[in-house]
């Protein structure tokens, strides 16, 4: 993921993307643009919107590190972009065996469910389960298939940790 510092506020993040094939997020505007992920070829260009909470966070991570416009995000110590086994690496010093991006976002959906189904009428959990699936990029068939299995077998956050995260998700 590549930072950009110096886009407009009416900059085309597709034409972006496809002119120059690298995911990025734009601080700027504050959304993440990725165009290349396992089903790209389906929903194409994602562009998303960054939550405050996140942007403060961010821009704390960028003035700790003073990472510069086109510079990667997500590096080692020796400045260079994690590769995908690296970063997995990193995560399980951080979380613990067995832990990878793919598994932290099957978490994260399989309790965003359980959260839904505990929280709301069955309407509006269709409604948030479509958005969410929108969001992550799959179907709601793949969501129920795949991530049905961390719901309730993983620990599951405090009620208020997911009652916060279902706010910042409202908003995207």
């Amino acid at each position: 993921m590549i930072l950009k510092t110096d886009l407009h506020l009416d900059h085309d993040h597709k034409l972006f993307f496809e002119t120059n094939k690298y995911n990025y997020i734009d601080i700027s505007n504050w959304k993440i643009v990725i165009g290349t992920y396992k089903t790209e070829n389906f929903y194409g260009v994602r562009i998303i919107s960054i939550p405050p909470i996140i942007q403060e966070i961010i821009a704390q991570y960028i003035t700790y590190l003073n990472i510069q416009d086109g510079s990667h995000l997500l590096f080692n110590r020796s400045k260079r972009p994690f590769t995908s086994s690296a970063f997995s690496i990193k995560l399980n010093r951080i979380f613990g065996k067995g832990y990878s991006i793919d598994k932290l976002r099957k978490i994260y959906i399989g309790e965003m469910i359980n959260f839904l189904y505990q929280t709301l009428p069955i309407e509006d959990v269709i409604m948030y389960r479509k958005k969410l699936a929108n969001l992550v990029a799959h179907s709601l068939a793949t969501q129920e298939l795949i991530y049905s299995k961390y719901r309730f077998t993983e620990k599951q956050s405090p009620p208020h940790h997911m009652e916060y995260l279902f706010k910042i998700f409202q908003k995207l």
